[in-house]
C-alpha cells in the first residue's frame, strides 16, 4: 500500500497561483511534480515535458501565462 505524506494544506493552493512543488518517485528515479488550483479543484502533475524530457516551469514554480 503505498505511504501517505502531508503536501500542503489546501489553503496553500490558490486559484492560478504558484504551484506547490514535490519530489516523486517516477520510473525509478526521484522525479518533480508539482500541485495548482485551477477552477477551485486541486490538480497535480509530473514537471516534466512529454515531449522534450524537461521541467515546464521556465520561472521556479509558475506554470500559467496572461
Amino acid at each position: 500500500m503505498p505511504e501517505t505524506v502531508f503536501l500542503c494544506f489546501s489553503t496553500d493552493l490558490v486559484e492560478k497561483s504558484v504551484a506547490v512543488p514535490y519530489d516523486v518517485l517516477y520510473n525509478g528515479l526521484v522525479t518533480r511534480a508539482f500541485a495548482i488550483r485551477y477552477h477551485q479543484n486541486a490538480y497535480s502533475y509530473l514537471n516534466l515535458c512529454g515531449h522534450l524530457g524537461i521541467e515546464m516551469d521556465l520561472l521556479e514554480n509558475q506554470f500559467w501565462d496572461t
